[in-house]
């Protein structure tokens, strides 16, 4: 019988919780660790949507990568979406599991597998800090801003991403962070990177890398870090293969036209 606190350890030694910055909140943020687990359901965000699909899905427990819970609750309104939320998974005795910033961090997590999928090779990490890693990593390159752009938006599927630079820039160090990545701006310019590549970051982010001399290619928050649940997936199936596992039908919910 495979218990939340079996796949708990299994994720555990790939993202250990002391590798999470000190703002997440991270871990067993919701359930029983010693329930049976069946059946998981793997997604970025753990909210209103995805509990209510775990519910209808008979799930056992959910694993995101965005926390359950990140601020402070300081209330129960099943009225408003974050109750409501608590409400169906408590009634439904889903367990919820978040791996956030220690998985960005962790080798062999997000970050790397950004640079997997965009085929760059991996220096070392973009940071440096207290914990053995950091977020973001530095990656070699040898082709243009505008090789690179293609690159980006056939790995991530894109139709066009936003982006800064003259697009005939040879690029020879790429700055890349899943997620958003405005808290490490002034590391990519301490470390010379040519391009920065992101989740998003702030209009100011984007003028102060160019006034630095660094493009900037902007693949979204949502795509940059979906990809955390074949992460997720390739953790879980390989310890415990009698487990049934369920990938969210989670959308985007920024839309373009």
């Amino acid at each position: 019988m495979v218990k939340v606190k079996d796949i708990i350890s299994e994720i555990e030694k790939t993202a250990p919780l002391y590798l999470a910055e000190d703002f997440d909140n991270v871990g067993l943020l919701l359930g029983d660790c010693e329930a049976e687990v069946k059946k998981v359901l793997l997604c970025l965000d753990a909210d209103e949507n995805t509990a209510k699909e775990a519910a209808e899905k008979c799930a056992d427990m959910i694993i995101s990568h965005h926390p359950l819970i990140f601020h402070p609750l300081k209330a129960l309104n099943f009225s408003k979406s974050a109750g409501k939320c608590m409400k169906t998974l408590i009634k439904s005795d889903i367990a919820v599991y978040s791996a956030h910033t220690n998985m960005d961090i962790a080798e062999g997590g997000l970050n790397d597998l950004v640079a997997k999928k965009l085929s760059l090779k991996v220096i070392s990490d973009l940071a440096f800090g207290e914990n053995e890693r950091t977020c973001g990593r530095i990656c070699e390159a040898d082709m243009t801003l505008g090789e690179l752009i293609k690159r980006v938006k056939e790995s991530y599927r894109l139709p066009y991403v936003r982006y800064a630079g003259d697009e005939n820039k040879k690029i020879k160090s790429v700055a890349i962070c899943s997620g958003s990545g405005r808290g490490l701006t002034d590391d990519v310019i301490k470390r010379g990177a040519d391009l920065y590549i992101t989740g998003d970051l702030t209009y100011s982010d984007i003028r102060n890398l160019s006034e630095n001399g660094i493009s900037y290619i902007e693949v979204g928050h949502y795509d940059s870090e979906i990809s955390v649940t074949d992460i997720f997936k390739g953790i879980i199936e390989k310890a415990f293969p009698e487990i049934e596992i369920l990938i969210s039908e989670e959308k985007n919910i920024v839309k373009t036209v």
